[in-house]
């Protein structure tokens, strides 16, 4: 309920998992980086972009050196949003859900690892249909529920850990498949352009960050022929009336 969201991104952000991850940039820079790539390429004329649960700011400072875009985001963290606008960044705090922004405004909206935070995800994606101009585009990522499984609850994690374990349930309120994700733009009336695969965070010790690296070429292989384990970024465009 909104009541507990708010206790988890205001008083517990930079105690929860998901706030860690949009505090320390190292985190998520290669997606960060990815997601600019990808802007460049939708948008080489530049234009108007909102993040949508832009944490601390750390996407969005990726466009500090381009004038051609103009970007701001929408955070629900009081915290968040003070540490965002002392780098300067435009920034609103509201919930999403309710943002009442002007239809039809927008070039480009991205959502890095939000959406399975919410109760609602097709939702937040007719909101996002209802702020895009005809041809723009949404930029989403979301864990994999194909890899999250295999790592936190397959039995090579019962080997590791001996013991259950969970997918972070305290926040994470969705789980992602391509396939999920595909049909949730395709309920929001939005088009899937393309998929990639992210690389792995990071996160952990030497010896982790080497075999999540050796793993990355699997997966990217894999990928490659049609088996998607690694986190999932999808571009989905909204519709031009007659195109």
């Amino acid at each position: 309920n909104q009541e507990a969201r708010s206790y988890l991104y205001n008083y517990l952000y930079d105690s929860s998992a998901s706030g860690q991850s949009c505090i320390d940039e190292a985190i998520h820079l290669k997606d960060y980086q990815d997601f600019y790539k990808y802007a460049l390429w939708l948008r080489p004329q530049g234009g108007s972009l909102l993040d949508v649960g832009c944490g601390v700011g750390n996407f969005l400072k990726q466009f500090k050196d381009n004038p051609a875009f103009k970007v701001k985001g929408v955070e629900i963290s009081e915290f968040a949003v003070q540490q965002a606008r002392l780098n300067g960044l435009e920034i609103i705090q509201a919930d999403a859900m309710t943002l009442d922004l002007p239809p039809e405004s927008l070039d480009l909206v991205s959502m890095l690892y939000i959406m399975e935070h919410f109760e609602d995800p097709v939702g937040l994606l007719q909101t996002v249909n209802r702020w895009l101009r005809p041809g723009g585009v949404a930029m989403i990522a979301v864990p994999n529920y194909n890899y999250l499984k295999i790592l936190f609850t397959g039995p090579l994690c019962q080997l590791i850990f001996q013991k259950p374990t969970r997918l972070h349930a305290e926040e994470h309120l969705q789980n992602f498949t391509p396939k999920t994700l595909a049909l949730a733009v395709k309920k929001a009336d939005l088009i899937p352009l393309k998929f990639f695969c992210a690389a792995s965070r990071p996160k952990g010790g030497q010896a982790i960050v080497a075999l999540k690296k050796c793993l990355d070429v699997v997966i990217k292989m894999l990928f490659s022929l049609g088996f998607h384990l690694g986190g999932i970024h999808l571009l989905a465009k909204k519709p031009i009336p007659d195109d």
